[in-house]
This record gives structure tokens, sequence and C-alpha cells, in this order.
């Protein structure tokens, strides 16, 4: 008789969990040759306009270079900068960074209005204080030929817009070199309190940008105009015509939060702005705007399509005094108001070659203005290539 408690044959659970593994490395295995020859057909990008940084690309193989200790540093730097679908990759990493609640990704913090603003801690601050002494030496030489001077330091976002920072953030640390910048005893145009006591200081600052918006160059011209003695031209004087209405910045290109929407750049149109003559490393044009940055990737380079050893702007109807810039970018924006009251000499250390004797010569200036971003001055050495 059978047996009628004997229960049925079990499911092959083995043989279904076996294949189930071997799906899932096939897929695996699929998806890492997919990427393998991804690294091989498509081309390197030797530059992330995005990211605004250079990229790593395919190192040379030899046998010489697998003994290099550099060759296997920049091989990793390889996969990770040609990653295949990078920015798609990047703004995955900066969307889980944030559903974990921290507020940040890759140095660059979301603040309330989704306004993106770099983390700039500076561990070894021998650059600013070296970057000091050189001001004070180029400040020195204009008073034994009695041109007056000043420092004028621009400063980060997250000095100006601490109160949209995410609430855990300590940012006392901020004001260490700026500590030392105010301890210098040089002659300054103080562009921090001024612009931190503004009534809606979010409106001085790019959403999307470590640089200062158009009404921020205004705000920084008027300290500027006070520290050298010189009358400012009224706010009422400008037109702010709005030039495009999705920039996106550095901040932006490093946060990998590409979701955002871009933001209005505006300038400070004025009559006649586009008559003055400008010279760009030995090129001239009409004005002080490049139209086609509008097209790329930067826009910011709207003003004069980006940065130049030296540039020379000048009233091509009267003969003016020549005021000597000693700049970053940080100036770029601010150039078209002082050209309003001096023809201008404008050097950029970190392209300029020549010496601070040749350009008292050249122009005989009726004052040196140094007008540089905080972060600049702490992270290079900006003006001691400048002898």
């Amino acid at each position: 008789m059978p047996d009628r408690t004997k229960e049925p044959d079990s499911p092959p659970v083995v043989s279904a969990s076996r294949g189930a593994n071997w799906a899932l490395v096939l897929s695996c295995g699929l998806f890492l040759l997919l990427f393998a020859i991804l690294y091989f057909v498509l081309p390197d990008e030797s530059f992330s306009e995005l990211e605004n940084s250079a990229l790593q690309t395919r190192p040379q193989l030899s046998f010489s270079s697998l003994n290099e200790p550099s060759f296997s540093e920049e091989l990793d730097n390889f996969y990770t900068d040609q990653l295949p679908l990078r920015y798609s990759w990047l703004s995955l990493k900066a969307g889980v960074e944030l559903a974990l609640g921290r507020q940040e990704n890759n140095g660059v913090f979301l603040g309330r209005d989704h306004y993106l603003i770099k983390r700039q801690e500076y561990a070894d601050l021998s650059d600013l204080e070296r970057n000091l002494e050189a001001a004070g030496s180029i400040i020195k030489t204009a008073e034994t030929s009695d041109i007056p001077a000043v420092l004028a330091v621009a400063p980060r976002a997250e000095d100006i817009l601490s109160d949209l920072l995410p609430e855990w953030y300590d940012s006392s640390y901020a004001d260490v070199p700026w500590d030392l910048v105010r301890s210098s005893g040089l002659p300054q145009a103080d562009l921090l309190r001024p612009l931190k006591r503004a009534p809606d200081p979010a409106t001085l600052w790019f959403r999307t940008d470590h640089h200062w918006s158009a009404a921020g160059a205004y705000a920084a011209y008027l300290e500027i105009a006070a520290a050298l003695g010189f009358d400012p031209a009224p706010e009422t004087l400008f037109s702010p015509v709005s030039v495009t209405d999705s920039f996106t910045g550095t901040s932006y290109g490093s946060s990998g939060m590409y979701w955002l929407p871009g933001e209005s750049l505006t300038l400070y149109r004025y009559g006649g702005d586009d008559r003055f003559l400008v010279t760009l490393d030995g090129k001239e044009q009409s004005g002080f705007y490049d139209w086609s940055a509008l097209t790329k990737r930067n826009a910011y380079e709207i003003f004069f399509g980006g940065n130049y050893a030296r540039i020379s702007i000048t009233d091509p109807d009267r003969e003016r005094p020549t005021l000597l810039v000693i700049k970053d970018s940080f100036a770029n924006s601010v150039l078209p108001f002082l050209a309003i009251n001096f023809d201008l000499d404008v050097v950029d250390p970190r392209y300029f070659r020549g010496s601070l004797d040749s350009l008292l010569q050249d122009k005989a200036p009726c004052g040196i203005l140094i007008l540089v971003g905080l972060d600049s001055l702490s992270t290079m050495p900006l003006l001691t290539k400048l002898p």
C-alpha cells in the first residue's frame, strides 16, 4: 500500500540558485567587458570644460615607464578621469551624498536656495604669507615713486554667503586667513565687511560660480574708489542686461549636481562701453565683452574672453591717467567699471613674465590696484611671480 504521508519532491532549489548566480556573474562580466572596450574605443578627453579641470589621458606604456613610481598613479587617474558616462556617474554620486544628508559633494556645499558654495580650507597658509609679503614689496616700490597703491582682496563665496551654508558647518576657521590679511598692515580696500553687510549679500554672488556677480563687482568698485580716492560712477548710470538665463559656473561643475537649473548672467552696461579700445596680449578689439563665450561652457569668459598676461584698455577719444591693475579672474568683471575713470594697464601674474619696474616705466601709472581673490593668495605663489 503506497505511503500517503510522503511529501512530494522538492523543487530543484540548488539548481535555480546556481542559475541565478551564473546569470549575475555573466551580467557583471559583460558589464565590465563593455566598460573595458569603451576605455579603448572612446577618445581621451584632456580637459573637462564642465569641471574646469585637466584630465589624465592614457599614460604611455613602455618598459621604462613600468619602473616609474608615477605610472601606477597616472593609470589610476586615467581610469577615474576617462570613465565612460563620467558625468552621469558624478551626478549619481552627488545624489547619493545628498540622500545621505551630507549636503556636500566633492567639496561643494548645497546651501539654501540652491546656492553652491565651495569649501575652501587651507591647512598651510605659507603661500598667503609670501603673497602678502610680495604685495608689500609692490606697494613699497610704488610709494618710492609717489604712486598710491592698495591691496583689494576678493572674498570667497563662503565668506559672504555664510548664512546659506548648512547649519552644522563650522565656518569659524574662515576668519584665520583674513586675520593674516588684516594684520599685514598694508593699505587696503576692505571688500569683506562691506559686502558681507550688504542688505542682500546673496545678490552679490553667483549661485553656481565662485565669482561675484555684476552687483558684487560694482560693490567692490565702490570700495576701491574710496581706497584710491576717486569718485565712482553712480549706479543709476548702468542698465542691468541679462545675457543668458542658463549660466552654470565653476561650483556647479565641481558639485556633480547637474540637475540644478542655471541662472542669469547679468552685465551692467552703460553708454559707450563698446567704444573702448581693448588690447588682449597684443590683439585689439572694441569693448569688454566676448559674446562668443555665451556659446561655450564657461560663460564667465564673456569678460574679455578669459584671462591674459596683459590687457590694455584705453579711451580712444581722450587722454586719461593710467591705473595699473595686478589681478586674477575676480577683477575681470570690475574692469568695465574702472575703465570709466582710468585707462587701464592690466597684468595677470599667472601668465605675465615681465617685471614691476618695466610696468612702472612703460605706462607711468597714476596708481596701482592689486585686486586678487583670497583663494588665489592662499593656494598659489601668485604675487611672488612678479619680480
